[in-house]
């Protein structure tokens, strides 16, 4: 875990240097005119790990300032359920979870925030019960344009989770957004 973040440290700081040299020797500035709305309308996503989990997804631009998002989060984790004789069962598995969303884009510029809304479909392979997670999701986000193929957004967010029910507001995540 601590190898990536140095990793998208590094890889970030190289970028931005990179930006502010093109700026130092009277050249066009590098990412002039750099918003959300360039033209590029795909894009890999990849969030901080929360929680051990890993989480990659992708971004198919609608227009200039709409998009649906699909995130993947997997980790291999135990879920604590109570058994037949009321003590606690440790279970493990392979936990998946789908979130698809609406994203829309407040105003465009080089920083853009922006909104989204979706739904999360969550599996856990060794579930006894069968008991699936399905969820509804909002929260808001920032988007900043290093170039027009590169951003790095932070948003976060609230869960409402309908099977079984429950609220997590811990739906928080920064990351890297790689457009072509």
């Amino acid at each position: 875990m601590k190898k990536i973040s140095y990793i998208v440290a590094f890889a970030t700081f190289c970028l931005m240097s990179f930006s502010a040299h093109a700026q130092e020797g009277d050249q066009q500035m590098l990412t002039q005119g750099v918003d959300s709305g360039s033209a590029n309308k795909y894009a890999l996503r990849v969030l901080t790990p929360l929680d051990g989990n890993r989480i990659i997804g992708g971004r198919m631009m609608l227009d200039e300032s709409s998009a649906i998002d699909l995130d993947f989060q997997f980790n291999f984790g135990s879920d604590n359920e109570v058994g037949i004789d009321g003590k606690p069962d440790v279970v493990e598995g392979l936990a998946l979870t789908a979130r698809a969303s609406y994203m829309k884009y407040i105003k465009n510029g080089r920083v853009s925030p922006y909104y989204k809304a979706g739904i999360d479909f969550g599996v856990f392979t060794d579930d006894q019960s069968g008991n699936d997670d399905i969820g509804l999701f909002g929260g808001l986000g920032a988007e900043f344009f290093v170039i027009p193929e590169f951003s790095l957004f932070a948003e976060a967010g609230l869960s409402i989770g309908l099977s079984p029910f429950a609220i997590d507001t811990g739906s928080s995540h920064v990351g890297l957004a790689f457009y072509f």
